[in-house]
């Protein structure tokens, strides 16, 4: 192979300097795989006057024009003489003329367009399939797979003479099509399937633990990964170090530190690929422990706001909305303090990284009524919410200077009213840290912000 200059002359300087295969006489047409992992690729070789042939691309290859035509030897003399060795055959061939029964080649002789049909598009028996069209007697076939060979089924025919030049698959919809060009009547034509198309599988991964000191030895599981038409699947690990698997549940040892992503993708048994997934594994980085070092255990936590306040329903709500906000996203908790009518304020700070632990602590409702002066009677409670309904009941308090308080309780709410003052209400019992908050059971609470 040479290049040459605009006036069709080459120098010296200007010889080509490397040759990927040779030994093709008219390669016409080349189609990649769109199923293949690597790369992959057919040539269609034009015969001369005895055989059409397809071959796989390869580097290096020496596919033997002139020597020969196909596997058929064509000359002897010269170079040819004796054969040179390792000459690569076609994949598929067929003769000028006839073919003998059952061939869709039979008096065909110019091999021209070709395209592999993807995986799942069609029917299962497409999937691999290579469609290759011959010019000269408008016939399309089909190249099926047949062990280490492939065979030619009819696809299409009556097309014409000088018919197919060009055939590619190409976006129709949600799925593709085959369009091709004929040279005879200048169009291109589009042929699509009208059945169900195979769907494609989903992917799913866990993985146990995902932090850790390093070595770490990760177990990952991708058995949850499922497909719309219950086909087997097929497992492709990659575990961000360099290593792979193929197993459904494999077990992988990080030993250097560092953040890996481990991408996992499933296959259907016609070979169409999920949507890849990842997990985040860390080595040698594990998250922080919370602790709540104030207030003492037992200790009030007090909590300001208006006269009228549902004191227990507003408490479990805020400790239900931390514990939302915060689960599974903070690095750590913690708290300041000040004046009962500045109310403590607990910040939830997000981490970098891992999700943590969270502390609570477990909790019941006290409230108090705060006068303008001096306090004299507190009031202890359950959950007002189940007293019986036709169960009544007055506490009349007496704070200096401010007149009388009543507190009525009933089944539906709760309200504190204070002349002149603010209801202060608090969360009080023992410290215990969990994986994550209950917000369950009635006196289970985180710390509560302010309102």
């Amino acid at each position: 192979m040479r290049r040459c200059a605009d006036d069709g002359v080459t120098a010296a300087d200007q010889h080509c300097q490397e040759t990927f295969a040779w030994g093709l006489r008219n390669p016409f047409r080349i189609a990649m795989d769109p199923n293949a992992s690597g790369t992959r690729f057919f040539i269609n070789d034009v015969g001369q006057g005895e055989r059409e042939e397809v071959n796989e691309g390869a580097a290096g290859a020496d596919y033997g024009w002139n020597c020969r035509e196909g596997t058929r030897v064509n000359d002897t003399r010269g170079t040819c003489d004796p054969t040179p060795p390792n000459m690569v055959d076609p994949v598929f061939e067929y003769n000028h003329g006839n073919n003998g029964p059952g061939s869709p080649f039979n008096n065909c002789y110019s091999i021209t367009a070709g395209a592999f049909v993807p995986n799942g598009i069609w029917p299962q028996e497409y999937d691999g399939a290579y469609l290759v069209a011959d010019y000269g007697c408008g016939v399309v076939a089909a190249l099926v797979r047949d062990g280490n060979s492939y065979t030619a089924q009819e696809f299409m025919a009556g097309l014409g003479s000088n018919s197919v030049v060009y055939m590619a698959f190409g976006p129709f919809g949600d799925t593709q099509a085959l369009y091709y060009s004929t040279f005879e009547s200048d169009d291109i034509r589009r042929l699509s399937y009208n059945g169900t198309p195979n769907a494609a599988p989903t992917a799913s991964i866990s993985a146990t633990p995902t932090f850790g000191e390093a070595p770490l030895t990760v177990n990952f599981d991708g058995r949850g990964s499922s497909d719309p038409e219950e086909a087997a699947l097929s497992y492709e690990w990659d575990f961000g170090d360099g290593a792979t698997s193929s197993a459904a549940a494999p077990e992988h040892t990080y030993t250097a530190p560092g953040t890996y992503t481990t991408t996992l993708i499933v296959r259907d048994e016609r070979s169409i690929a999920s949507d890849p997934v990842t997990v985040r594994i860390d080595v040698g980085n594990t998250p922080p422990e919370p602790q709540i070092a104030a207030p003492d255990d037992g200790a009030p936590l007090w909590l300001a706001s208006a006269s009228h306040y549902a004191a227990a329903q507003a408490m479990r709500k805020r400790a239900r909305s931390l514990a939302s906000a915060c689960s599974g996203k903070c690095a750590s908790i913690t708290t300041s303090t000040s004046t009962p009518t500045g109310a403590p304020r607990v910040a939830a700070l997000h981490g970098s990284h891992l999700a943590p632990k969270i502390c609570r602590r477990s909790t019941r409702a006290t409230s108090r009524f705060a006068g303008p002066q001096r306090m004299r009677s507190v009031v202890r409670h359950d959950n007002p919410r189940t007293a019986p309904a036709d169960r009544h009941a007055d506490v009349r308090n007496r704070a200096d200077g401010a007149g009388d308080h009543r507190r009525r309780w009933n089944q539906r709410q709760h309200h504190h009213r204070a002349s002149g003052g603010a209801l202060m209400a608090g969360l009080s019992a023992p410290t215990r840290c969990t994986g994550r908050p209950d917000t369950r059971r009635r006196a289970d609470a985180v710390l509560p912000l302010e309102p």
